[in-house]
């Protein structure tokens, strides 16, 4: 994630439409998978105690998906602890955004 907001920042995918669309190219993803990467590694910056915890390992990609979902809704600090404890698929349950 961390290559991905560096590539983005210094504007590496200008041939490209968007950065999904070069990560879509280089990394074999279809558009929605793209699109999230993009998606979940720019909320990523607004949140270092989650970043943090997802450099380290103690956080899945999956889980970081899920809290990154209400990155300004809910206290990041209370986002990690409930994602330090629980699955993926419990965060998303818990976490539950409309029209997802």
């Amino acid at each position: 994630m961390s290559l991905m907001r560096a590539v983005d920042a210094i504007k590496l995918w200008a041939d490209f439409k968007s950065l999904a669309h070069g990560c879509r190219g280089a990394c074999s993803m279809s558009p929605r998978v793209a699109r999230e990467h993009v998606r979940v590694a720019k909320a990523l910056r607004r949140m270092p105690t989650i970043a943090g915890l997802f450099r380290e390992g103690r956080l899945s990609y999956s889980k970081v998906r899920e809290v990154t979902r209400v990155v300004d809704v809910v206290d990041e600090q209370r986002l990690a602890g409930m994602a330090l404890t629980a699955t993926a698929s419990q965060l998303a349950r818990m976490i539950w955004v409309p029209f997802r």
